[in-house]
């Protein structure tokens, strides 16, 4: 993720003066909000085409020159680049997208623009990020110009891609004379989010706690086999975890799913059956009332899921979701979310997975509380999930 530094600062405010505004608008140069619109637009455009673009973050050095050559820069660097590219301010730096674009190109293009702004007597240094994770392809490429450098991705892991070392004297030292790093999306879970779980999760343990006694209760003495079911699934950024039900279902009922999977009503790879064989008498009350999901709240409590957020999938059928459709791990899964209050299993997969995508778009502290409130409204009225 683009991090806005301190050195930015200083400079940031010459930004507001009426002659540089009047010189971004001659130029085509983006504010934060127009650039961000372009880069999510480029996202879904190379989602959905299978391509790759990159975005070259450009770190201009402290200079007694530097806030009055940017006019000049913002034209040299418009005439090197395409019609398509855009330029503009992105966490407080300024970024170039290009489209289309892989990190091998988009390394000479941030060569040359450290080489204009060299010209303009402007100490420039690049940072290159793509989307989504180059090809194995181009791995050796990027490790034959030095092999000691790694590609930080944006789930902390590492691989053995290059990391090129940037030019302090503003010439480029190589054709590719810039850091490489993936393109993270992802975004902290806001402080109000964090809060509402902690303080939701923490009483409804408190609250429900004879709910859960007289579910856990009803489970043991109806059926035999543990009281709790666990299942792997996948979280935030991929992550994987246990999630934490009543069990509903008789003894080896995961290992009927293959046989049965034929007569799944739900399209894609999730698997919904609505008079499911495997469901014991006591466990079609607990789905009906979502009692069997209050368990979660421990996962909730410790800050695997939240509240409100998608579903979290079992990790065999997550990963057979799409780009697109698995940009739904960018936030915290959830107990609850649009697609149980407005739909449920009668609502086609691709636009369960789009419900998830207006919720992650239109998050909101009052959104989180009417979806809770829905879905208590449906679980008195036993209208869950069977």
């Amino acid at each position: 993720m683009i991090v806005k530094s301190r050195r930015r600062e200083g400079w940031w405010k010459y930004l507001r003066t009426g002659r540089l505004r009047r010189s971004l608008r001659n130029h085509r140069v983006l504010d934060e909000a127009q650039f961000a619109l372009a880069l999510e637009k480029e996202r879904c455009r190379s989602e959905r085409r299978d391509l790759c673009f990159s975005v070259i973050q450009c770190v201009i050095g402290d200079s007694p020159k530097r806030n009055h050559r940017l006019g000049q820069l913002f034209a040299a660097f418009r005439q090197r680049l395409r019609i398509t590219d855009e330029i503009g301010w992105f966490h407080g730096g300024l970024c170039v997208l290009l489209p289309e674009t892989s990190p091998l190109d988009a390394g000479k293009v941030a060569n040359d623009l450290v080489g204009i702004a060299a010209s303009l007597d402007v100490q420039m240094e690049t940072e290159i990020l793509v989307y989504p994770q180059p090809t194995s392809d181009v791995v050796p490429e990027l490790a034959g110009h030095n092999g000691n450098g790694q590609l930080h991705t944006g789930n902390g892991e590492h691989s053995n891609k290059a990391r090129q070392g940037v030019p302090t004297n503003g010439q480029a030292t190589s054709p590719h004379a810039a850091e490489f790093r993936l393109l993270n999306f992802q975004s902290p879970t806001p402080i109000w989010k964090r809060s509402l779980d902690l303080l939701g999760s923490g009483l409804g343990l408190i609250v429900l706690s004879p709910v859960l006694a007289a579910a856990a209760i009803a489970v043991w003495m109806t059926t035999p086999g543990p009281v709790f079911f666990s299942q792997l699934r996948e979280g935030k950024n991929g992550r994987r975890f246990r999630i934490y039900k009543f069990r509903t279902m008789r003894l080896g009922a995961d290992n009927e799913k293959q046989h049965i999977r034929v007569n799944s009503e739900q399209d894609g790879p999730a698997f919904k059956i609505k008079n499911d064989p495997r469901i014991t008498l006591v466990g079609r009350y607990l789905r009906m009332s979502c009692v069997d999901e209050l368990p979660q709240l421990l996962n909730v409590l410790k800050g695997e899921m939240s509240l409100v957020g998608p579903r979290p999938l079992p990790v065999d059928e997550s990963i057979l979701c799409s780009p697109w459709q698995r940009r739904r791990l960018e936030v915290l899964p959830g107990m609850t979310c649009i697609w149980q209050v407005d739909g449920g299993r009668d609502i086609p997969f691709d636009h369960w997975m789009r419900m998830d995508r207006q919720y992650m778009l239109h998050c909101s502290l009052a959104t989180d509380i009417k979806l809770l409130c829905k879905t208590a409204k449906l679980s008195l009225l036993h209208r869950g999930s069977v």
